[in-house]
């Protein structure tokens, strides 16, 4: 099992480390988020653990999303867990109205997501290394052009974290590395990116391809038995393509683009067990 933790955190930075140099890309437009929770750590027996969590995203200092959820975690040793999830998702929205043009209108998105989490985990003195893959699954409320986007959204989320517990002291520093890979992102064929891209035949639901890295640092508080704080900083490398089709036949509108941002933001979280 520690084999297999060296061999992912080698692997994460080779792969990890082209990815945030392309985000410095002079065309890639950059965002600030902020992230703010609370939530609860209810013990239901050794090892199991129910928890519901409320988070709140401002994007560019603007509320952009409110995310609530309900999880449940096992843990089966002392060096594996496994966990479940549903997080239900409200993205604020703003779009035309076509019959009041050129006015917009406000609304909400809601998506449902659902979960599964498997991390290993060990301690080599004063650190602890640990390797989480999330699966998950996102469905869009919306009415959306499938031919874009999935209706509901497959993505693989691996997480390597190292952290460090001082021999004194409440205060635990922490670092994170996260690829987020789509799984079935809607596929067209080689003429899509050319000036051919009227032609192009669309394939389905089988593209695959990396939508974001995130590197996270931050430092966990106890502050004691039953109430701690994260705080920490983020950098995203996001990366997606635009795919502009019409609705209800297979037919490009223009070639396909991919489009890169570089996301800067904050976060702090509260947690209260019992």
């Amino acid at each position: 099992m520690k084999t297999r933790l060296y061999l992912a955190a080698v692997a994460m930075l080779l792969v990890g480390a082209p990815q945030v140099l392309k985000a410095d890309d002079d065309d890639a437009s950059e965002e600030f988020l902020t992230k703010i929770s609370a939530g609860v750590d209810y013990k239901v027996s050794k090892g199991f653990h129910l928890t519901a969590t409320e988070e709140i995203r401002l994007y560019d200092f603007g509320f952009n999303r409110s995310v609530t959820t309900l999880g449940v975690n096992y843990k089966v040793n002392k060096w594996f867990r496994i966990g479940a999830d549903y997080n239900l998702i409200g993205i604020k929205t703003t779009d035309y109205d076509e019959d009041y043009d050129p006015s917009t209108i406000t609304y909400t998105d809601w998506r449902h997501r659902f979960g599964v989490n498997f991390t290993e985990s060990f301690k080599r003195g004063q650190f602890t290394f640990s390797l989480r893959e999330r699966f998950q699954a996102t469905y869009d409320t919306e009415d959306i052009n499938t031919y874009q986007r999935p209706q509901t959204a497959l993505h693989l989320r691996t997480r390597l974290k190292i952290s460090y517990r001082p021999a004194a002291g409440s205060v635990q520093p922490y670092l994170s590395v996260e690829p987020k890979i789509l799984l079935n992102g809607c596929k067209w064929d080689s003429n899509s990116t050319t000036s051919s891209y009227a032609s192009s035949e669309y394939k389905g639901n089988s593209d695959i391809y990396l939508t974001r890295l995130r590197t996270r640092l931050g430092a966990e508080w106890k502050i004691n038995k039953k109430s701690a704080i994260d705080f920490y900083a983020l950098y995203d490398y996001l990366r997606d393509k635009d795919i502009d089709s019409k609705k209800n036949s297979a037919v490009l509108k223009q070639a396909i683009t991919t489009e890169t941002a570089n996301r800067f933001g904050i976060g702090v979280g509260y947690v209260f067990s019992f």
